[in-house]
């Protein structure tokens, strides 16, 4: 069982990883190496080293690289921060706007001279030389931090916790039932055979099949909703999540960015400022962000209130608006500024500066503040409702900008950040990230299922953190980490199930087997009989990770206790070993002496051999009744069969080794091992057993329960 268990925990993660390749081979292409001055030839990237790379737009960025020729280039750098916006990078570092910045807690990624490995380019060109590779670029650093030594979960911690025990009561019994057998039977061979396969019989050597293959089938589950695992153990750290942790955009959003709304300083909707906005968005070069695209989307939809002598006072419509302006200069965004400032011209001559960006920062340049359509000075009471009014907006969960303008701008053609002044604040601009509709459903099914959602927006090494994952997620939503969460619990609670059912029956058996091999003048089964029903149970038992759970054992955080294994085993255990030795007194005093025809020291050796036989086929029976019969009681913490049923193959594996068991002692396989035909009286007695065993679990199950939160 523990090759077996090994040859399928192999497989298995041998599959998970071919699996996961095809990710990790999302950052592996090859590279525009320009060398010796050949113009550019594609090259594998482990074979680039401080060679000159030709990017393009579609390009993945093979190595960190400084840029020394760019032309409208922009890189996502979603790979390590987690951002989905586009950022330009330069020829050379831009310090404009530098002074007095803090160096060393400039995030290096923000620096415009520099791309890095994973960076996707998403329009312009560009050429760099390479500055570090594989391990030592930013990617690889960030890779090999977090894929560190992994930290023990309560999982591992359980598992180990719980076979030490088992190996504990394994180690002990071995030389106390070899001694009191040798002892009181006088065979010391037998004695030694009997103690090793009672030893056999404690060891859980089905605990690794049965979590292996568990593990696997919810591997496999979660295959189903594109979700990739990894690393098999960390199945059951979905079901113990309380608390779920997931970035804002493209989880529970849409990723994609809407134009709510296009407000004056007053906070009223105003056309005006959606159009100053829809100039600075649509004459500023390169690619277009999700910021500029909903304002140009709103704009092109409602139109702006622009009054053109050419229609005579009437409102022209976007496209109109785009004709009579064209672009002169701009100042792009940068995330020092936090702000982009385009100055346009129109058919009449006239230049204006149009700038958008976060509200504090476009607040800062201005002087003066249009009300009501008049220009007044900007108060530290007037840029107080501003700051209030914003807050306000983004308190309802909105992102927002601020608009200002200038007329005839100074110094157009060489535009530079000190033209950013004296400007005119004119109003906001509100956007929302609208929710997934399967967002609200989602959390709601989480927090149904014990888990708060936290929602973290900000930098965070997304792709990286994928390399290093253990459970990879192919697609954004958030019904999915549900579903996985539903697979981790139903995963643990089935693995549960035999550990807890494995420490109570070996725990009463071993009360079972001192009274045995203390009382009896002979041994209750020989060590071949008891290997033999240990490998029938373990079959049955096979079918476990594939049994029903029911919803209510679903609804909580599960984490491995092994404090409950303890508390379980000491409940449910002796309830084994009175039933048992129940059944010995039966068999001792009154079927066995009706089977052989008298008292144990009344009869011969051929009268004994048959009271044997009898005794160890009876005890065989039982203790397979007993054995599966508790797998369904303990299994719920309902009404077995009535309020939760088995698995179909759970109920018919177990079926089969019940059939198994109770045929065999009437078999020619059984009087190879020494088993003898029970008379009919067992039947009823054995019937009678099995009720009242069934009688007294359930009314421990009640009590357990009653000073337990769960059963399992």
């Amino acid at each position: 069982m523990v090759l077996v268990s090994g040859v399928l925990r192999f497989v298995q993660d041998e599959k998970n990883t071919v699996a996961a390749e095809p990710l990790a081979e999302m950052v592996e292409s090859t590279a525009e190496v320009e060398r010796d001055g050949d113009g550019g030839n594609e090259t594998p990237i482990d074979e680039i080293v401080g060679d000159v790379i030709h990017l393009s737009s579609g390009d993945i960025v093979p190595a960190d690289l400084r840029i020394f020729a760019a032309r409208d280039l922009f890189v996502s750098q979603a790979s390590l921060t987690g951002e989905s916006e586009p950022i330009e990078k330069r020829a050379s570092l831009d310090v404009t706007g530098l002074e007095g910045l803090d160096v060393a807690a400039t995030a290096i990624t923000d620096l415009s001279d520099l791309a890095f490995m994973g960076s996707t380019v998403i329009s312009g060109n560009a050429r760099g030389v390479v500055v570090a590779t594989g391990a030592r670029t930013m990617f690889g650093e960030a890779t090999g931090t977090l894929v560190g030594r992994k930290r023990e979960t309560s999982f591992d911690v359980g598992i180990k916790s719980t076979s030490r025990l088992l190996m504990r009561l394994m180690l002990i019994m071995l030389p106390v039932v070899f001694v009191i057998s040798g002892v009181t039977k006088g065979d010391w061979v037998d004695a030694l055979l009997f103690s090793l396969s009672v030893a056999v019989g404690l060891t859980p050597e089905m605990l690794p099949m049965l979590v292996t293959t568990c593990l696997g089938k919810g591997a496999i589950d979660l295959s189903h909703s594109r979700v990739i695992v990894k690393r098999l153990d960390s199945i059951q750290n979905l079901g113990a999540i309380d608390v779920l942790c997931t970035d804002k955009t493209g989880t529970p959003t849409e990723d994609r960015i809407v134009l709510e709304c296009h407000l004056d300083v007053n906070g009223r909707e105003d056309a005006r400022v959606l159009r100053y906005a829809f100039l600075n968005s649509y004459f500023s070069t390169g690619v277009k962000n999700l910021v500029d695209n909903a304002i140009i989307e709103r704009a092109l939809a409602e139109g702006t209130d622009e009054v053109d002598a050419v229609t005579k006072g009437a409102p022209v419509t976007a496209e109109e608006l785009a004709e009579y302006y064209h672009g002169i200069d701009e100042l792009p965004l940068d995330f020092e500024r936090r702000r982009l400032s385009v100055v346009v011209g129109d058919a009449r001559g006239r230049t204006r500066m149009v700038t958008k960006g976060a509200l504090e920062e476009v607040l800062g340049i201005c002087s003066r503040v249009e009300v009501d359509g008049q220009v007044l000075p900007l108060t530290d009471e007037l840029a107080e409702k501003v700051i209030s009014r914003g807050a306000d907006l983004a308190d309802e969960g909105m992102r927002v900008l601020g608009v200002a303008r200038k007329d005839n701008p100074a110094g157009t053609g060489i535009l530079t950040v000190d033209d950013e002044r004296d400007m005119v604040l004119i109003g906001y601009l509100a956007f929302l990230d609208p929710p997934k509709e399967s967002s609200a459903a989602a959390v709601k099914a989480l927090l149904e299922h014990g888990v708060e959602t936290k929602v973290l927006t900000g930098d965070s090494a997304v792709d990286v953190a994928r390399e290093a994952a253990d459970i990879i997620l192919l697609e954004k939503d958030l019904m999915v980490l549900e579903r996985g969460i539903e697979c981790g619990r139903r995963t643990y609670a089935n693995m549960i199930k035999y550990v807890k059912m494995t420490v109570s029956s070996n725990f009463g058996n071993i009360a079972s087997v001192l009274v045995a091999a203390a009382l009896l003048p002979f041994l209750p089964m020989t060590a071949v009989q008891l290997l033999l029903l240990n490998l029938i149970y373990d079959l049955t038992c096979t079918a476990i990770p594939r049994d029903n759970v029911d919803e209510d054992a679903i609804r909580s955080p599960r984490r491995w206790d092994t404090a409950s294994v303890r508390r379980f085993m000491v409940a449910f255990g002796p309830l084994s070993s009175i039933f048992d030795i129940l059944t010995f007194a039966v068999l001792f005093f009154f079927g066995c002496p009706a089977v052989a025809g008298g008292a144990w020291g009344a009869l011969d050796a051929t009268g004994q051999a048959l009271f044997v036989g009898t005794f160890q086929a009876g005890w065989f029976v039982e203790s397979m009744w007993t054995q599966t019969l508790v797998v369904h009681l303990i299994r719920t913490e309902k009404t077995p069969f009535v309020g939760s049923c088995a698995s179909l193959p759970l109920v018919m594996l177990g079926s089969m080794g019940i059939a198994v068991a109770t045929l065999l002692p009437a078999s020619a396989l059984g009087a190879t091992l020494d088993f003898c035909s029970l008379p009919v009286v067992f039947w009823g007695v054995l019937a009678a057993m099995v009720l009242g065993y069934a009688a007294i679990v359930s009314c421990m199950k009640k009590v357990y329960l009653s000073r337990n939160d769960s059963l399992l």
